[in-house]
Order: C-alpha cells, then sequence, then structure tokens
C-alpha cells in the first residue's frame, strides 16, 4: 500500500505542476496536507520482559496508569496477548505492545513466528540494564 500511495502523490504531484505550474502545485498540496493523518501505522514495542514497553507506550500516548485504556505496567511478563494501543491524537497511529521476548512463554527463538513480525511498519526495541 506505501508504495502505490508514494508512486500516485509523485504521478499526480508531477501532473498538477505540468498541467497547472507552480501556484497549481502549492494549491494541491494544501488540499492534500491532511491525507497523511489517514494513513494506518502499525509499531510494535518489542523488547525483554520488564523492560519498560508498556511504560513507553503510555508515555508516547501520554496516558497515565489511572486513566482508561492504559497499558498494564509490571516488571514481569505483565503483556501476555499482542495488544493495540491507537494515538490519542491520531487513530491511525497504532503502537503495539508485545510480550516479552525471551520468557518461558516467549523464548527468543521462536518469538518472530509467535508475534509474527510481518504485520508491523516500524520497531521500537526497548532495553533495560
Amino acid at each position: 500500500m506505501t508504495d502505490y500511495y508514494e508512486n500516485e502523490i509523485h504521478k499526480n504531484t508531477y501532473h498538477v505542476l505540468e498541467r497547472d505550474g507552480v501556484h497549481g502545485l502549492k494549491e494541491y498540496i494544501a488540499d492534500n496536507l491532511e491525507k497523511w493523518k489517514k494513513v494506518h501505522v502499525h509499531i510494535a514495542v518489542t523488547g525483554n520482559s520488564g523492560a519498560g514497553k508498556s511504560s513507553f507506550i503510555n508515555a508516547m500516548r501520554g496516558i497515565y496508569q489511572s486513566e482508561k485504556n492504559v497499558a498494564k505496567e509490571g516488571t514481569t511478563e505483565t503483556t501476555k496477548d499482542i495488544v493495540p494501543y491507537s494515538h490519542p491524537d491520531n487513530e491511525s497511529i497504532h503502537l503495539w505492545d508485545l510480550p516479552g521476548m525471551g520468557t518461558m512463554a516467549m523464548p527468543a527463538e521462536t518469538y518472530d513466528g509467535q508475534i509474527g513480525f510481518d504485520k508491523f511498519d516500524f520497531f521500537v526495541i526497548v532495553c533495560s540494564n
């Protein structure tokens, strides 16, 4: 979908510039400036158990533990399932809280197969010492 979107944008931009000149292009860009907000982005937040993945998601969303739809925080294997959280300012941005890697339930050797990395656009790896 991203390749199509980018190619279509480039094609349309070139066509508008050729047909309407710089002033037409400026109007076209202004009309389409908000389209990026409708593109769904799936960001997986991964790392070892207890590293702070859920805390990171809550911080990115500006959500506190006392609020609704908060990622539950803990120190050991708190997140057992793959859970999506939308950003409050843009419902198209999805932060996925993944179970911690390297536990009995999620061994590093089989983590990718259990999670399915191919469904995400980006990864944030949370580490701690």
